[in-house]
């Protein structure tokens, strides 16, 4: 009967992940993106263990069940962290590590109830057990290790000032960046083993961390790189304008650095601590037919002065939910008739309704819930 309510619990919570749970494709969300690989030291895989196993040792029998099931929750999620074989990605890793910290939870759970009830044990089981128990205060404690510094072990944002040169007021360009530097979050494409990004300078923000399937303009902007590695290019920055790269960036040594150095529309800075390129053609991400540059904010783009602007030209991959105003494809990029101050990417309507529609349920459900304990308590 329990495993029945948990299951129509389970069915009637579905729709809490709205609009994801209608359009998510599974198999592709767990084989997407690097191989699922995790290789922990041998210190915390012994401190674990000690979590996990000295209760289920030592621990009577509800104590002992409460970490085995700790133990089967923390081999599956490690399973699925070794899985890159079977075609596991990133999102089968981040999953296989929540399991296994939850599990790793579980036990350490019950490794404390059995230092609450150690007075009924004695002889090598108590001292097994105190053995859990001291792993678990060690392994809680080291959080402190990664969460005291305030950044719970994110990488620190060492971008924000090195491409603070690119992040000027008056105009929108990007960041043309080469290498898969670790401290720079998100994803990468690939130049025949070359990888490289653009970035909204300072930082990319979350919408853009992980990079979607490649697109009209991504394909142009592919293409264009190609050329310059084959070395049929001399003005590389006046192809690279029109996507409004404005810079380009070196974060790991690359032998294209050469190609680059080459270009007559290219100026290398020497006053940085990696190779760094200013574009010299104009290139704005959105510009109007006036001239005017339009200023990134967010999502959107202002026009200069916040006044009303003319037909804007936006450097992002076509799609007709840019606005308000009429929206037309130019090649691979966009134009909008914009009579106002700025121009947006608009949301999904029929997504934000579901997403709307989810937030409603979750109220339906908490006050079912309310009502069943009301109910139960009269």
């Amino acid at each position: 009967w329990a495993l029945l309510r948990s299951a129509g619990g389970l069915a009637l919570a579905l729709p809490l992940l709205m609009p994801w749970v209608l359009f998510a494709d599974a198999g592709d969300y767990l084989r997407g993106g690097a191989d699922a690989f995790w290789n922990p030291g041998w210190v915390l895989v012994t401190i674990a263990a000690a979590v996990v196993i000295a209760p289920l040792v030592s621990g009577d029998r509800t104590v002992a069940h409460v970490a085995g099931w700790g133990g089967v929750i923390v081999a599956a999620g490690m399973l699925f962290t070794r899985s890159g074989d079977l075609g596991v990605g990133r999102d089968g890793l981040l999953i296989g590590l929540v399991a296994a910290a939850f599990g790793v939870g579980v036990a350490a759970g019950a490794a404390l109830e059995f230092g609450a009830r150690r007075a009924a044990v004695g002889g090598p089981r108590l001292i097994v057990g105190l053995v859990g128990v001291a792993a678990t205060l060690l392994l809680v404690g080291a959080t402190a290790i990664v969460v005291a510094p305030g950044r719970a072990g994110l990488p620190a944002d060492d971008y924000e000032e090195i491409f603070a040169f690119a992040a000027t007021t008056d105009e929108s360009t990007r960041v043309l960046v080469f290498g898969s530097d670790e401290r720079l979050p998100g994803t990468t494409r690939d130049l025949e083993g070359l990888a490289y990004r653009l970035v909204d300078p300072p930082v990319p923000e979350s919408w853009s961390t992980f990079l979607a399937a490649p697109r009209l303009g991504d394909e142009a902007l592919h293409g264009v790189l190609t050329a310059i590695l084959d070395g049929d290019v001399r003005r590389a920055g006046l192809l690279l304008a029109p996507f409004g790269i404005g810079w380009v960036a070196f974060v790991d040594e690359s032998p294209m650095e050469v190609l680059f150095e080459t270009q007559l529309d290219l100026i290398p800075l020497r006053s940085f601590a990696f190779a760094v390129f200013r574009n010299e053609v104009a290139s704005p991400v959105a510009i109007d037919e006036a001239g005017e540059v339009w200023r990134a904010d967010d999502t959107e783009f202002v026009a200069p002065g916040g006044g009303a602007g003319s037909p804007v030209t936006i450097a992002v991959n076509a799609d007709a939910r840019w606005g308000p105003g009429a929206w037309s494809q130019t090649d691979w990029a966009n134009r909008v008739e914009s009579g106002g101050a700025d121009v947006a990417f608009e949301a999904d309507g029929p997504r934000r309704t579901q997403a709307l529609l989810a937030g409603g349920w979750f109220a339906v459900l908490l006050a079912l819930v309310a009502a069943g304990r009301w109910e139960r308590r009269r």
